[in-house]
C-alpha cells in the first residue's frame, strides 16, 4: 500500500502546468488577468460605474411629481 501512495505522489508531482501548452500571447493575457493588479483596476471600474450610476439616479425627476402633471383633469 505504501508502495502504491509513493508513486502515485512522484507522478503526480511530474505533471505539467494546465498552461504549458499556451502560445506566448496566450500566455502574456494570463499573465495579465490572474494578476493582483488587474483585478484591482476591475474593481475600481465597477466602483466607478457604481458612483456614476448613483449620481444619475440623483439627478432624475421625481417620478410620482410627473405621473400627477401629465394626467388629463376630469
Amino acid at each position: 500500500m505504501l508502495l502504491l501512495i509513493t508513486s502515485t505522489a512522484i507522478t503526480g508531482l511530474q505533471e505539467l502546468p494546465y498552461w504549458s501548452g499556451y502560445s506566448k500571447p496566450r500566455l502574456l493575457l494570463h499573465a495579465v488577468v490572474t494578476s493582483k493588479y488587474f483585478d484591482l483596476c476591475i474593481a475600481g471600474v465597477i466602483g466607478l460605474n457604481v458612483i456614476t450610476m448613483a449620481l444619475e439616479f440623483y439627478l432624475m425627476p421625481d417620478v410620482s411629481r410627473c405621473k400627477e402633471s401629465t394626467q388629463p383633469s376630469a
